[in-house]
């Protein structure tokens, strides 16, 4: 495909201001080449086979039209006469119609791959600039000049063409084709790959592209575009499929959602249904409606359906992801698909078998659980906590056969629930017929959500159905404090995964640990504010239960604070982590009067317990040269923890079924580096897709103070004159005005500065309307 004729001022044009790389000749030589085309409103795989002149005297291009044939055996045979602006992407002469074949294998076509990778292409091409440094660029105020410098026979199509291509952004960086998908699906073959196979290779690029722009709403159809056509020789601009804006994507996603009503899931659904959901559970209730995302507004729109909550409810039962509920004692709708309705019932009742095995001493063969069923164990968690997925215990290191040594006498063992039978893939669980197909579909639900939230105005939203919940949680005794009768604990058995640790009691260093899958009994379950009292010894009940409960947790703070302890002098991250938490605590008094954010003796316990197990395991698998599940900002820097909530976040239980397989040998194989890191960022991204969602729950980092607030700051200040003293909250440059509880924007400072630090700061102004003050240090 060379030219060696003059170029016109078109071609010039487009040389000069960096759109030289997808200019293409086309001659009669060159042909039969293989293109991408629409005919019939659909895509297909032609062969060009002759051009015809469609031009006068001076070249000017009249609508270029070419010949073609259809490869595909589905289509009709016989040629076909096609404007040069149906051919998407004219392929590369490397492959020609003789190396294609329709017969043979079809390429496998992954949908959940490709969605991935056009997503990744996607997010990477819409970041770039429209121009780039040391590069001349076109903009909108150039086109009438240069169009004037044209020929005057030549300005329509130059006027054309360069609108067009503006929208490519410079140097087509907004561009992308099938031979580029191709090479994103298909790097190993890059290099091994028949022709033959590159053709198949391509057409599924090419397919994923034409299905994403009537489904995904990524990309847009760029046809290709007449330049000039002299002597049998023609020039265009190779065409492609050009990333849509984000607020247009947002809109055609919107749109396309409605449209689909739940036939079929792509990313952006998976999106669209985070926020609905959100939004039906009263997120952003406090917020004008025009601040919801493009994406969720223009759904409800296509929908005709309002912009509240209510809305949001009947959208999500419309497309399927909701249930409307048939009991007139319950709420009128399950937040959960019929399907996964269904699974949640067939787990609680094979689950509730089980437990009666176990109960009754008839451990299935295949379980090979450590027995710790004769040793006591303490849950301590919220008083309206409903699902309990951690415990902690202590076993005599002599029994074990371990090495014991002067520096303690006890393991501390941090029992977490298993819920290995949803995410490991050969979990010993009946998988005949069904069973299979349930336990996926749960697994999805996990997958799909990401994470419970439990600040939304009308109620929480769980990873999984509460049935579920509850069948995987903890089984625990529970004790009324308000009277003198002894309690009458329960006999009973959990599933868990067990973090046994051994700690040097002088020094607080970790000496020894590992991971076993156990059975262990039933947890007294205590309140924080209880288990303080029961340390403090301002309990007035006496019951041995208590009694035996107290000695355990002494134990277990005398380790785990030691441990801590001796982390905040090796750990730059363990004494960030202190500040922090220290800082968030005396900002949330300030903000609320009494804190919210407690830190008692056994809050205190639970955070080093839970910091332990993360810790624990991170070096456990690290040793193992296994990769570690986790989303974005809970590494080991920020001491991220690790499998240690697998009710609340699909990613720890992912972790859970890693350690599981590295540590237990267990569940089937362990993850692949990719595999982590897939799961991981498909973590992230499910957390992230509720970012916009504003709990008005929320009482700390809410930018707007009540009117209540805003008074009493207008009343301090004509009190004090100059600078008053703030603190910082730790985000960004949020303050807290003390004496007050007012949150301000305080500008002057550089950064973030650390939480709880105080600074002096002078009130510029007070918007009653918004609820924002601001501020700037002195």
């Amino acid at each position: 495909m060379i030219d060696s004729r003059s170029s016109s001022y078109l071609e010039e044009m487009l040389q000069e201001y960096g759109f030289r790389s997808r200019l293409l000749t086309l001659s009669e030589q060159d042909l039969p080449v293989l293109a991408e085309c629409q005919l019939q409103g659909e895509a297909q795989l032609v062969a060009i086979t002759k051009l015809i002149s469609n031009s006068d005297d001076s070249g000017k291009p009249q609508g270029s039209r070419l010949e073609v044939e259809p490869c595909t055996s589905q289509q009709e045979q016989g040629s076909k006469i096609v404007d040069l602006g149906q051919i998407t992407t004219i392929w590369s002469p490397e492959v020609s119609p003789n190396d294609f074949s329709s017969s043979g294998d079809r390429m496998p076509f992954f949908s959940d791959k490709v969605d991935r990778i056009l997503d990744k292409l996607y997010r990477a091409r819409v970041g770039r600039a429209r121009g780039s440094m040391g590069r001349k660029q076109l903009t909108k105020k150039q086109l009438p000049r240069l169009v004037e410098y044209a020929p005057l026979e030549e300005q329509a199509s130059v006027d054309t063409v360069l609108r067009q291509v503006l929208k490519a952004g410079t140097g087509f960086a907004r561009m992308v084709d099938s031979e580029v998908v191709r090479d994103l699906l298909f790097p190993s073959n890059e290099n091994q790959a028949t022709k033959q196979q590159k053709i198949k290779q391509q057409m599924v690029a090419s397919t994923a592209l034409a299905n994403d722009a009537k489904s995904g709403g990524r990309f847009k159809r760029f046809g290709c575009l007449p330049v000039a056509h002299h002597d049998g020789v023609l020039t265009v601009i190779n065409g492609g499929w050009v990333v849509l804006d984000q607020a247009v994507r947002a809109t055609s996603e919107g749109r396309k959602f409605a449209e689909r009503a739940g036939s079929t899931t792509t990313l952006a659904d998976g999106r669209i249904i985070t926020r609905l959901e959100c939004l039906a559970m009263g997120g952003d209730d406090q917020n004008s409606w025009g601040e919801l995302q493009v994406d969720v507004r223009e759904s409800l729109r296509a929908m005709n359906l309002p912009m509240t909550p209510e809305g949001a409810k009947q959208a999500l039962i419309q497309v399927g992801h909701w249930t409307e509920s048939s009991s007139p004692t319950k709420q009128r709708f399950d937040p959960w698909p019929k399907a996964v309705l269904e699974a949640a019932d067939w787990y609680c009742k094979m689950n509730e078998k089980r437990r009666d095995y176990l109960i009754r001493g008839e451990v299935p063969g295949d379980e090979g659980r450590t027995d710790l069923t004769k040793l006591p164990c303490i849950c301590m968690d919220a008083s309206s906590t409903t699902f309990r997925d951690d415990a902690i215990g202590i076993r005599p290191r002599a029994p074990t056969g371990r090495r014991v040594t002067d520096a303690s006498k006890w393991e501390i063992l941090l029992h977490i629930a298993d819920v290995s039978d949803l995410y490991a893939p050969e979990a010993h669980v009946n998988r005949e017929g069904k069973p299979a197909e349930y336990l996926k579909t749960l697994r999805e639900a996990a997958h799909s959500r990401g994470t419970s939230r439990y600040d939304l105005p009308l109620g929480p939203l769980h990873l999984l159905p509460p049935t579920v919940l509850h069948a995987l949680a903890l089984d625990t005794n529970n004790i009324d404090m308000t009277n003198q009768t002894p309690a009458q604990l329960d006999r009973g058995i959990n599933r868990c995964v067990t973090l046994w640790v051994y700690i040097d009691e002088k020094t607080g260093k970790m000496l020894d640990t590992g991971l076993e899958r156990t059975l262990i009994s039933k947890p007294l379950a205590l309140s924080y504010k209880a288990a303080t009292a029961l340390l403090d010894g301002t309990v007035t009940k006496e019951d041995p239960a208590l009694e035996k409960a107290k000695a355990l947790i002494a134990v277990a703070e005398r380790n785990l604070c030691r441990w801590s302890a001796f982390q905040r002098t090796k750990s730059k991250a363990a004494r960030a982590k202190e500040e922090r938490l220290l800082g968030r605590e005396t900002v949330d008094r300030e903000i609320n009067g009494d804190s919210r954010f407690e830190r008692t003796r056994s809050h205190r316990i639970v955070d080093s317990a839970l910091d332990l197990y993360g810790f624990a395991m991170n070096g456990l698998l690290f040793r193992a040269d296994a990769p570690v599940p986790r989303v974005a900002g809970s590494g080991m820097d920020r001491l991220g923890r690790v499998a240690s909530a697998p009710l609340r976040r699909y990613i720890d239980g992912v972790a859970q079924r890693q350690a599981l397989a590295v540590l237990c040998g267990y569940g089937g194989k362990p993850l692949t580096r990719k595999e982590a890191i897939y799961e991981s960022k498909s973590a992230t991204a499910a957390i992230n897709a509720v970012s916009n969602i504003k709990a008005s729950k929320s009482g700390i980092g809410s930018k707007g103070n009540t009117l209540q607030v805003l008074q009493s700051l207008s009343m301090y200040i004509k009190d004090n004159d100059g600078p008053v003293p703030a603190i910082s909250t730790g985000k960004g440059n949020e303050v807290v005005i003390l004496g007050t509880g007012a949150t301000a924007s305080c500008q002057g400072i550089q950064g973030s500065i650390g939480p709880g630090n105080e600074i002096l700061v002078e009130v510029q102004s007070i918007d009653e309307r918004s609820g924002e003050v601001y501020a700037v240090t002195r």
